[in-house]
């Protein structure tokens, strides 16, 4: 397999399916994908109001837009003004047709010069970061997203955090995604002057395992999403039928659990 590589991988990967499944599980059908996203988003409201930020989110500005999913989450609740940023001239062309009113732009969130606007109440970056496989592109994201903030800004992330241990094979340079410990995204708020306030579940059952105690409950999770996913597969029906029951265990599951198996939403504040 050929070596990650950030642009070419993901302008590839939407210029063929411009759809939930290109930013999300490509081998899964489009209602599945859409049915995580959901439960998703709910776990993102629920921990901005856990950690009071639950009113409007004032100037938003999204890094990683993707198909325009978060876009949408931060318009719902009344943004005042939103920037979507993403790597690719495909999301950033057909977001600004879709909507003309926000500004769009064209940028690596771990280049040193990413020229991001400033002043920003809110910013967020949803499964975006564990895509930066470099460990100093990965922190010098983290210095981009902060300086966008407003002192006492909100940054929202989720994230492949690992609060327990990652049992799985290790991460080779084919990989488009990294799981890291809890440790190096604490390292690297702090080095940006932000603080985490806030750690939970985006997930529990609608996303592959990354998160464990113990191995044996790694394995038993890892057989459980491979059953569902070879089952679901790209079959419409099975993935609308799938999402919909595991969509309202989630839920419960998410309150429910402390950190979760999966993805982490993660809330921070930039130091007033």
């Amino acid at each position: 397999m050929r070596p990650y590589e950030p642009s070419a991988y993901w302008e590839e990967l939407l210029e063929r399916e411009f759809s939930a499944s290109g930013v999300g599980y490509p081998g899964l059908a489009r209602s599945f994908n859409r049915a995580m996203y959901r439960s998703t988003s709910h776990a993102v409201a629920y921990a901005l109001k856990a950690a009071g930020a639950g009113g409007t989110p004032g100037r938003v500005l999204d890094v990683g837009s993707g198909t325009g999913f978060w876009i949408d989450f931060w318009r719902r609740r009344g943004a005042t003004e939103i920037t979507g940023v993403d790597l690719t001239s495909t999301s950033v062309e057909r977001l600004r047709r879709r909507w003309p009113e926000y500004d769009f732009l064209q940028a690596d969130i771990g280049d040193t010069g990413a020229g991001l606007p400033e002043g920003q109440d809110t910013v967020s970056a949803m499964s975006v970061l564990l895509h930066i496989v470099d460990d100093a592109r990965f922190r010098q994201a983290f210095a981009n997203l902060a300086a966008t903030l407003r002192p006492g800004g909100i940054l929202v992330l989720v994230e492949a955090v690992v609060v327990h241990r990652w049992w799985g094979p290790p991460f080779g340079e084919e990989a488009s995604s990294r799981a890291r410990p809890l440790s190096d995204y604490r390292a690297a708020l702090e080095a940006a002057g932000l603080e985490l306030q806030i750690l939970r579940p985006a997930t529990v059952l609608l996303a592959n395992v990354g998160d464990t105690r113990s191995a044996a409950t790694f394995r038993m999770l890892s057989v459980y999403w491979n059953i569902l996913t070879r089952i679901v597969g790209p079959r419409e029906r099975l993935g609308a039928a799938a999402g919909t029951v595991l969509g309202g265990a989630d839920l419960l599951a998410i309150h429910a659990a402390r950190t979760g198996p999966s993805a982490k939403v993660l809330v921070a504040r930039r130091a007033r």
